[in-house]
């Protein structure tokens, strides 16, 4: 049966999604089916996640799987980061995996024959990998998305720990567990929380494809053994005391530099912050903008940006040597953008006829010691 869902425009008007933010993503399976209470599905689709978000250089910092969707929360690394392309690779991949490992035998879920298959992820060289061969997947089974999707652009001023936190409290309120840490198909990094069914030390499913696990829960330990029925001799004590204490040595390198890398993450957040809140307070005041008219001697390339808004008032920004000002106010300091406002058509053409002026464009690059960070956008006054 062709997938025959309405699709609505979600997406914001006027955003390109490219970029260093951070989204509140939601992705519902088909027809709210609950195909994620299958352990080998959401290890499937984990790896998936993991493999495309790294491609498109997004983050992932939580996620949590629920029966019929998932919730995550990412963010672009890099000015080239595009949320689309991520989230369209990542559904097609995992739709396309899903399809070719689903079984109808009794109801739904992984048939045996179907979980051992599950050992890797198709490569780049199968020639049954995603965007090959779709004539296989057309009579295979169900589709494993809905059309869309649903996503939410955090502001600087959201905190990022409180978002977290709601995604993996989900299955608390759904009434699903009494606590956060009793879900095993949850995880945040924000947090420094890892959920039941994941272990720190296979938290490297991450960064590879999704272990072949078809009795228990995704991430867990397979390892196991037989008790020594004559107990340990002295030579085995000392070899498991040695062995413990250099993965002990181990263990706690490995989460000083995670707790240093968290810790350096947050310092360049705050560094940059003033200027994020700079671009955020002109894009809003850019939209009050009374007319085309009302732009002061506006011109294509610009240090100042000067209007008078909807009440009346007359507001000027300002860059001059490295400072960022309105009026007599400094908004920011290490700006290093020579002409940071920019007038552009309804067809992102430069212009500086009235009327015909459709955005104001604000760019910025903020450098603090050897570290810079582009800041970029385009704003429609409403009245326009």
């Amino acid at each position: 049966m062709k997938n025959t869902q309405h699709k609505k425009r979600l997406r914001l008007k006027g955003f390109d999604y490219i970029g260093q933010f951070r989204y509140s993503l939601t992705f519902c399976t088909k027809d709210r089916t609950a195909y994620f209470d299958d352990a080998a599905a959401i290890s499937g689709v984990a790896g998936f996640l993991r493999e495309t978000s790294e491609k498109h250089g997004f983050r992932i910092w939580s996620f949590c799987f629920m029966p019929d969707h998932i919730h995550v929360l990412v963010e672009g690394e890099r000015p080239s980061s595009d949320l689309r392309k991520f989230v369209s690779l990542f559904k097609q991949k995992s739709g396309y995996w899903f399809r070719r490992h689903y079984s109808k035998n009794g109801g739904h879920g992984f048939s045996s024959a179907n979980k051992a298959s599950l050992k890797a992820c198709p490569t780049e060289n199968d020639k049954d990998d995603v965007g090959q061969d779709h004539s296989i997947a057309s009579n295979l089974t169900e589709d494993l998305w809905q059309i869309n999707y649903y996503e939410h652009v955090l502001r600087s001023e959201e905190a990022t720990e409180k978002v977290a936190r709601y995604i993996i409290d989900n299955p608390v309120r759904k009434g699903l567990v009494p606590g956060f840490c009793d879900y095993p198909f949850s995880w945040c990094d924000v947090l420094g929380f890892v959920g039941q069914g994941f272990s720190p030390a296979n938290h490297a499913t991450l960064k590879a494809c999704p272990p072949s696990n078809p009795e228990g829960l995704p991430y867990k330990s397979l390892i196991g053994g037989t008790p020594h029925s004559n107990g340990f001799t002295l030579i085995e004590i000392v070899i498991t005391i040695v062995l413990v204490s250099i993965l002990s040595g181990l263990a706690a390198m490995i989460i000083l530099q995670g707790v240093r890398a968290y810790s350096d993450e947050q310092s360049r957040s705050d560094v940059h912050y003033q200027a994020r809140l700079a671009v955020e307070r002109i894009a809003r005041e850019a939209r009050l903008i009374r007319s085309c008219g009302d732009i002061v001697a506006p011109a294509n390339l610009s240090a100042t940006l000067s209007f008078t808004d909807i009440s009346g008032n007359p507001i000027a920004f300002n860059v001059a040597g490295v400072t960022l000002s309105r009026g007599a106010n400094v908004l920011a300091n290490n700006i290093t953008s020579p002409t940071p406002f920019r007038f552009l058509d309804n067809a992102g053409n430069g212009t500086t006829a009235c009327p015909g002026i459709w955005f104001v464009e604000i760019a910025i690059t903020d450098t603090q010691g050897s570290e810079s960070l582009q800041m970029r956008t385009r704003v429609h006054p409403r009245n326009f």
